[in-house]
């Protein structure tokens, strides 16, 4: 999971976190994304968010949304 964040980095990719919502074992993090995308989102702050999945103090899971309806769907929680 690291190596993969590493990579993004690596390539100009930055993220801001916007919100971290917990619920039970489940996080939904909003993040505003920078250095994806081409043409007219080159540079822009894209809104994305994940859904972690804990065991215990581990991440297990981690599945990536473009729209935040849909990993709240995911996580548990109303929009």
């Amino acid at each position: 999971m690291l190596a993969w964040y590493q990579r993004g980095r690596d390539a100009g990719v930055r993220a801001r976190m916007t919100e971290v919502v917990v619920h039970g074992d489940r996080v939904l993090v909003g993040l505003l994304v920078t250095g994806r995308g081409e043409g007219a989102d080159a540079g822009a702050e894209v809104p994305r968010w994940q859904a972690l999945s804990l065991a215990g103090d581990r991440v297990i899971d981690i599945r990536g949304f473009d729209d935040r309806e849909a990993v709240a769907a995911r996580v548990g929680i109303a929009p």
